[in-house]
């Protein structure tokens, strides 16, 4: 019997946010970051993408409070929760649970209090939460090999062969050109990374598609063509396989970009979500490999300690 994928999905995503999406499309954003003073809904979006909600009030400037969808009380024990010209606050402690299933959505519980610096958070799937299709057929399961695979090379240039001779290995084993998106972590040299895995990709007989390289096209797949992508284009879409290029970038913010590591860490995750079942993560050896064996080490659970600004960073170790 093929697998349903359901039609609610709740994505977890960076920035203290998570995604409700209908039929893969989101609808509404929930955001319950330290930066605002409650949580909030934003944006809520009709069927044709429309916002229904707004930030702020446009006939009121001293109403900034007034964010899109939100809750709060005017008092409590004489306390203003409800503007923002008070101390007051209201935060959301942990997430219950993404509950995976037909009235409910995605199978993990979350302890802990992700606003609290160090404060232990654990993720745990619940033993009888529904699962993928594949972890239920072990005739599939092993068809389908392993769906996460790290590969650390010496350079660039083993990396972008290794890349482009599994791309052709994974076409010659049934899957469409289309169900494969390669991308690549930002860093020094980043065009002419990108530019050398097309060559790759050519020499190994995959055609290739690179979004934004037709000045009128807004494209993001070509038909019979593999998408190579830079990170910031690959953002919001899916593909069935997914490589993940340089991921030791990870750990290496880039000074002229005024980046910090925990904006490459943001979108080291924002280069993981697209995948729909496989992920190939490749790169130089380095301190982020280390971190995501160990996380696979402890599945089905992971348990880190919260942080906020500033992040403790690898980078900190060199100081």
């Amino acid at each position: 019997m093929p697998y349903k994928f359901p039609r609610c999905e709740v994505l977890p995503l960076p920035d203290h946010q998570a995604a409700f999406r209908i039929d893969g499309t989101e609808r509404l954003r929930w955001h319950f970051g330290p930066s605002y003073p409650r949580p909030f809904f934003y944006p809520l979006l009709d069927p044709s993408g429309t916002p229904l909600t707004r930030m702020g009030h446009p006939g009121a400037p001293d109403h900034d409070h007034h964010r899109s969808v939100w809750f709060a009380h005017e008092k409590v024990l004489g306390i203003d929760f409800w503007s923002d010209r008070t101390p007051a606050r209201v935060r959301q402690k942990s997430w219950r649970c993404y509950q995976d299933g037909e009235d409910e959505d995605l199978g993990y519980e979350v302890e802990g209090n992700f606003v609290k610096p160090g404060e232990p958070v654990r993720l745990r799937r619940h033993s009888d939460a529904r699962r993928h299709a594949v972890d239920l057929d072990a005739e599939l399961k092993a068809r389908a090999g392993p769906l996460l695979r790290l590969q650390t090379f010496e350079d660039a240039k083993s990396e972008g062969e290794w890349v482009a001779a599994q791309v052709a290995n994974d076409i010659r084993q049934g899957l469409l050109p289309t169900d494969i998106l390669v991308t690549a972590l930002t860093g020094e040299e980043e065009a002419a990374y990108l530019d050398r895995l097309e060559s790759c990709l050519k020499a190994a007989g995959v055609p290739c598609w690179r979004p934004g390289s037709e000045r009128d096209s807004t494209d993001f797949r070509r038909e019979g063509c593999v998408t190579l992508a830079k990170i910031f284009e690959a953002k919001g879409n899916e593909a069935w396989k997914v490589y993940v290029a340089r991921f030791h970038w990870a750990t290496q913010p880039v000074a002229w970009r005024n980046e910090d590591e925990l904006h490459k860490r943001n979108q080291a995750f924002v280069a993981l979500t697209p995948m729909r079942l496989w992920c190939v993560v490749t790169g130089k050896e380095g301190p982020i490999f280390e971190e995501v064996r160990k996380a696979i080490e402890q599945s089905p659970e992971l348990a880190f300690p919260a942080f906020r600004r500033p992040l403790r960073r690898v980078t900190d170790d060199a100081d």
